[in-house]
């Protein structure tokens, strides 16, 4: 039975379109001259290489251990254009192991093709060309680098992984970071077996189809007698084939959570077995999952455990605080201040809660996961969440995928309130979590494994800005006002931490033209880390007596440059959170100058429900100009097809907020 799921894009729905043309020659070794002398390609003329075919095809097979293994076999040949390229001549494989489990790889080969005097010559990797590298207990891996590679060469490999591990399939994307002339992968399933197909992408398929046959699996076994014994198993088989054709690039912009969301690829997942096998379900609900999460000795045991050694470590901690806010506020801090975060991107602990007291440091599981279980200990219902960050891509909402999980964060009641925490950050206030978590769906891990949704759009970042520029004995001077969103705040203080008020300081001068500077410079609230900063400073501006002054009235606080340059975006626009950013200004025009030039106000929404909105107020009144610029963008997720009208948006913004006051010396 077969399942298709699609998280981003009903990419699976896209029926083959387009003539059928003739499909390239796949076979290894199969290559011409021909092929050797293409220059560029119009897919990519700037391309360092270009995958000419890429395929793959899974099979599942009886194995000698008296079960079934997954078997897939891998075929890539690659155009090596210029030496930036060179670096895909380099070839990793992943292997694992666990226990009498194991992949193993078998028949590989690699091949080197170069023109020499117009001639095919070839060149073989030889057995002492490949290593073999062992990460930790479970995991390995392959390297190899195709031999004699130079600018023009035609690399090729070929090999098979037969695997233990078929409960998760190899995925196969069929995008990657150079152009793909052909990307094809097969899937050969059996009756027997139930997954789920995850696809996501937005580039269309070339051919998808599917046809049926019979087939026996045959199953060995060595029984206690050392004699071996076979089964067999006659069953129809879905043979199952996608394939894309002259597939671009998918190149990183301005607003994008991870490419891994958007690239077009599918993943596989064993949800169950169906008959003639003992139809059973493998693939758990998320209670289940819950529940074996909780029963972990690395994970449930460590904050259900009876942690009676943390008692001293909870005293200290409240420090004699008895309101219930004030409680969970002091241990909260306590776990942030006194513990350095090693790791932001790891669910399992490798270590123990007393290892990482000790320790004074841990992985962000391990800090949180301690947090929980101080909480715990001082009466509170806390409990772990479990959910992926966005530079880790998206977690499934209804399937349980662990692997796609990567953080741990603290639930807790305080005082019939629900708050979420996470200790790992120092200048990170009580009940803030990071704009990285907020990614869609997380879950609790408790009995019931509650969905929880941490969506960017509850998220705003609100900026407020106060100038004002006067004259003070014949000399221009501006006084700047200016409360930061809470995320910008946290950059800054930590940016103070590391490089002191000078380091701040220097980062707003340069935003100012030469001839201002920067006196009397003051940040408070550095330390009430639930609130955004407060920033003050004066500015001296020097007029020299230039005959015509200009000057750009935002002083800085202004988008710059559009971060929308791409013509067009096949994937979505994914801003971290929505914000608001309104800068005041009074000026007054300088001693013996006159007002020459001033922008006109302007009005303008993106699109009619006025999910992005711009307001440029601007007025004189006698010696003084008064303005009053809003920037709001109430959405964090555009379509490619809301593109055009996003960037079209913010190149109106920028054309206006680069307008300038000109003022001309009086005669």
């Amino acid at each position: 039975m077969i399942r298709i799921f699609l998280p981003i894009l009903l990419l699976a729905s896209v029926f083959a379109y387009g003539q059928k043309l003739p499909e390239p020659n796949t076979k290894f070794g199969k290559i011409t001259p021909e092929e050797l002398q293409v220059k560029v390609y119009s897919i990519d003329s700037s391309a360092p290489a270009v995958v000419l075919f890429d395929v793959g095809n899974t099979q599942i097979v009886g194995n000698d251990k008296g079960w079934l293994s997954m078997q897939f076999k891998h075929r890539k040949r690659i155009h090596v254009l210029n030496k930036n390229g060179y670096d895909y001549a380099e070839v990793t494989i992943p292997l694992y192991k666990d226990g009498n489990d194991e992949t193993k790889l078998d028949n590989l080969k690699a091949v080197t093709y170069n023109l020499e005097g117009g001639k095919l010559v070839e060149t073989k990797l030889e057995k002492s060309g490949i290593f073999k590298e062992q990460i930790d207990k479970n995991r390995s891996r392959v390297k190899f680098t195709f031999p004699a590679v130079k600018e023009g060469s035609v690399v090729e490999f070929e090999y098979t992984i037969i695997s233990d591990f078929y409960f998760t399939l190899m995925p196969w994307e069929f995008q990657g970071s150079i152009p793909r002339l052909w990307s094809e992968y097969k899937f050969e399933l059996p009756q027997f077996m139930d997954y789920i197909f995850l696809a996501q992408g937005y580039f269309p398929f070339h051919i998808k189809d599917q046809k049926n046959r019979r087939q026996s699996f045959y199953i060995r076994e060595t029984n206690a007698a050392q004699r071996t014994e076979t089964y067999t198993i006659d069953a129809n088989v879905a043979d199952n084939r996608w394939v894309m054709k002259d597939v671009p690039v998918l190149r990183r912009e301005e607003f994008t959570s991870t490419l891994d969301n958007h690239i077009a690829k599918i993943e596989f997942q064993l949800a169950g077995y169906r008959d003639p096998l003992t139809p059973r379900r493998i693939m758990n609900d998320w209670p289940a999952a819950a529940k074996s999460l909780i029963e972990r000795e690395d994970f449930g045991r460590l904050y259900l455990a009876n942690n009676g050694w943390l008692n001293d470590d909870v005293k200290a901690a409240i420090n004699g605080a008895n309101d219930p806010v004030q409680k969970a506020k002091n241990i909260y801090t306590y776990v942030r201040d006194r513990f350095t975060c090693t790791d932001h991107s790891s669910l399992i602990p490798d270590q123990s809660l007393k290892t990482t007291v000790k320790n004074n440091k841990g992985s962000v599981s391990e800090i949180n996961l301690l947090l929980v279980a101080m909480l715990r200990s001082a009466g509170f219902n806390a409990e772990p969440v479990v959910l992926s960050t966005r530079d880790n891509g998206y977690a499934h909402s209804i399937y349980p995928l662990m692997n796609r999980l990567n953080y741990v964060v603290c639930q807790a009641y305080i005082d019939t309130n629900l708050v979420y925490l996470d200790a790992s950050y120092k200048m990170l206030g009580f009940g803030k979590m990071m704009y990285d978590c907020y990614n869609g769906t997380a879950r609790t891990i408790n009995e019931f494994a509650p969905h929880v949704e941490f969506l960017p759009e509850s998220l705003m970042e609100q900026k407020v800005t106060h100038a004002t520029i006067f004259n003070v004995d014949g000399k221009w001077q501006g006084n700047v006002k200016q409360v930061p969103g809470y995320y910008e705040s946290f950059q800054l203080r930590n940016k103070v931490q590391s490089e002191g008020m000078d380091g701040v300081k220097k980062d707003v001068q340069k935003v100012f033209a030469s001839n201002a500077l920067l006196t009397s410079f003051q940040v408070d609230s550095l330390k009430e880390l639930e609130k955004p900063l407060a920033i003050q400073y004066q500015m001296d501006m020097q007029t020299n007596g230039e005959d015509i002054l200009y000057i750009n009235p935002l002083l800085g606080e202004k988008v710059g440059d559009n971060p929308f340059k791409s013509a067009e975006r096949n994937y979505p626009v994914e801003m971290p959170y929505t914000f608001n950013e309104t800068f005041f200004a009074t000026i007054q025009i300088p001693d013996g100058y006159e007002l020459d030039e001033m922008p006109k106000g302007m009005r303008m929404k993106m699109n009619e429900e006025g999910d992005g909105q711009f307001e440029y107020l601007i007025s004189r009144s006698g010696g003084t100009i008064s303005m009053r610029v809003t920037m709001d963008m109430k959405r964090t997720f555009f379509v490619p097809e809301e593109y055009e009208m996003l960037r079209e948006f913010f190149n109106r913004v920028v054309s206006k907020q680069s307008e300038q006051l000109v003022f001309k010396k009086k005669k």
